[in-house]
């Protein structure tokens, strides 16, 4: 029945990709650069008779064309005009981009020339991030599933817990792109990544019975991951403006490590090393402006362990990949697990300040529930962002950029694990980033501190 429920899942979503008619949409942001154009092509019809590209020596001028979603032979839209613009001078592969017209072979007749400058095809990134959080839980732990309202039946069944909690993780990746695969706008990337978990926790129990015993003992959770990834994007499937595909591989080498110290220096640990490969497909299809839908399939796919399903809808109108200072992204998503189900949303809107500055406002959330027999657990978080960023243009010829940015994120989350008691967490976290990228090389930082409050 569960195979049956999965091949049905795929079918309806595949049928979505299909018949998805594609629609257009206008976006508040584009409305200053939208006007004029728009206002000089109202009052006569344009038939379209060519659309060409110029500076183009690395690139084929069919991926240029397939993000501008007319044709030779269509009325000429501004709109689309304006949103393919957009759509190119997000990528990074080029420097500049200019669109206009020139006189069609009869009156009423235009050829859309696609002008661009290209930047360097290959491009390598080097990233360092930091998260350190503190944490204070105080709560019963009880000899049943919920903490009781009598006082009397509280004392003999409870002790009252503390636990002094300190995390840290620290990212650290390096990453080659090939932005023009064979010179047609596909991306391959190789990247090196290693990642590393370190939580260490001070554990106080106490009895409530008088006179009241004191129990404490320390423990220490450490992971490591090193992983190599290969990467591969063909952002026009079947030579076409709306389909995309994704694939990656990733070899994960893993170490972990517990260890426990009673107040007696009794010491007990146990680690583990595995070895994982994963892999991630994406295909997808765009419609609207900015809107997209993707069907993926991740997991140990050889094995079949951890296999899933996703089905994703959202939106993207930033107006940059790294320095975005107008526009909104929203990003939905359902997820099968192999016992449940997860919905994950995102959504970030920038209010720009000036040209070179944006105040970004967020909010995530996130559902997750997976149970069977012998297994429960279920988390709810909800967060809130508020960042402001800043960036400046140090050469726009060698395309040298710099930027920052400094940012709070509150987050509620609650969960329930087996028969624990349900645990609710508040926390608050303080950002500060920094990037910096040339022709070739982007560099980025990121530091992240926080305070969790739980009951």
């Amino acid at each position: 029945m569960k195979v049956l429920t999965n091949i049905s899942f795929v079918f309806w979503l595949t049928l979505i990709f299909i018949v998805l008619p594609v629609y257009g949409k206008t976006n508040a942001s584009d409305a200053s650069e939208q006007a004029p154009l728009a206002a000089s092509l109202k009052e006569t019809a344009l038939i379209i008779d060519d659309i060409i590209c110029i500076g183009n020596d690395h690139t084929h001028c069919s991926f240029i064309r397939n993000k501008y979603y007319q044709q030779i032979g269509d009325e000429l839209n501004p709109d689309d005009i304006i949103d393919a613009k957009l759509r190119l001078g997000t990528l990074i592969q080029f420097k500049h981009i200019d669109v206009y017209l020139r006189k069609g072979k009869q009156r009423g007749h235009v050829v859309v020339v696609f002008d661009i400058e290209e930047a360097s095809n290959l491009q390598y990134e080097l990233s360092y991030d930091v998260k350190r959080i503190k944490s204070k839980e105080d709560f019963y732990a009880c000899f049943g599933e919920t903490v009781p309202d009598n006082k009397e039946a509280l004392i003999n069944l409870c002790d009252k817990d503390k636990y002094r909690i300190s995390e840290t993780q620290q990212y650290i990746s390096s990453r080659a792109t090939d932005f023009n695969f064979l010179g047609s706008g596909k991306e391959l990337s190789l990247g090196v990544s290693g990642y590393k978990y370190d939580k260490d926790a001070d554990h106080f129990k106490q009895s409530l019975i008088e006179p009241a015993d004191t129990d404490s003992w320390f423990t220490r959770y450490i992971i490591k991951h090193n992983t190599l990834s290969l990467d591969y994007y063909d952002p026009h499937l079947f030579n076409s403006p709306y389909y995309y595909f994704n694939a990656t591989i990733e070899l994960t080498k893993s170490r972990s490590k517990y260890t426990e110290i009673d107040d007696n220096n009794s010491e007990i640990s146990h680690e583990n090393n595995p070895l994982n490969k994963r892999s991630w497909f994406s295909f997808g299809k765009r419609f609207a402006r900015y809107s997209y839908v993707s069907l993926d399939i991740a997991g140990d796919l050889d094995e079949k362990i951890d296999e899933n399903y996703s089905f994703n809808y959202g939106f993207n109108s930033e107006n940059d990949t790294l320095f975005p200072v107008y526009g909104e992204k929203l990003s939905t998503r359902y997820t099968t697990l192999s016992n449940g189900h997860r919905y994950q949303l995102s959504y970030i809107s920038h209010v720009n300040i000036d040209d070179y500055s944006a105040i970004s406002l967020g909010v995530n959330t996130d559902y997750y529930k997976e149970s069977n027999r012998q297994f429960y657990s279920k988390i709810e978080d909800v967060g809130i962002s508020a960042r402001y960023s800043n960036y400046k243009v140090i050469d726009a010829k060698v395309g040298a950029f710099s930027g920052w940015s400094l940012g709070a994120t509150f987050r509620r989350t609650k969960d329930w694990y087996g028969s624990n008691p349900q645990e609710d967490f508040r926390i608050i976290e303080f950002d500060a980033g920094y990037t910096y990228q040339t022709e070739n090389m982007i560099y980025r930082f990121f530091l992240k501190v926080g305070l969790n409050e739980s009951q």
